[in-house]
């Protein structure tokens, strides 16, 4: 028996062809950096940490007269006993702003954050349980400009986070 192909099997090849040569093609396209995350790790103990990032923004519309602004974090941690960590991190923020704006570029540090993170269940080869830690933060609201205008003050927000992490997720 001779087997028979249908009318239209041509077009469908085609057709295929063209939708995985059409996904094939690359594209641009925009993101917004992932949110800040943190592994349940913690710095040796009598030991540093340093920690640098930075992200570059081109700020929307509505920013406006600011256009760009640029963030360098730094985070210092030290180990203060087995499974405890003490830190500081805090930015320093450059935001270009318009020609009709001045200052053209404000420049400084930001908020500073105090935390003391606990690691209170490490990770054991063959177990399913994840690693868990807590920390607890203290961030400073501290407004250099301001200073002129009213009293020396500093306001302290607290945010508490845990964490859990396992090599197989």
């Amino acid at each position: 028996m001779h087997r028979r192909e249908p009318a239209n099997a041509g077009a469908l090849f085609w057709m295929c062809a063209l939708v995985f040569f059409l996904l094939s093609i690359p594209a641009t396209t925009h993101a917004q950096q992932p949110f800040y995350t943190d592994d349940a790790d913690v710095t040796d103990k009598k030991k540093l940490h340093f920690q640098l990032s930075n992200e570059y923004d081109i700020l929307q519309r509505a920013a406006y007269p600011s256009l760009r602004q640029n963030t360098t974090v730094f985070e210092l941690d030290y180990g203060l006993l087995n499974g405890v960590e003490i830190g500081v991190d805090g930015p320093l923020i450059a935001i270009s702003n318009s020609r009709v704006t001045t200052p053209k570029t404000p420049f400084g540090l930001g908020d500073l954050d105090f935390h003391i993170k606990y690691n209170f269940l490490k990770e054991r080869e063959g177990s399913r349980l994840p690693a868990l830690s807590a920390t607890f933060r203290l961030l400073s609201e501290w407004h250099p400009a301001e200073v002129s205008k009213q009293e020396n003050k500093v306001e302290i927000e607290r945010r508490d986070s845990f964490c859990r992490e396992h090599d197989d997720w």
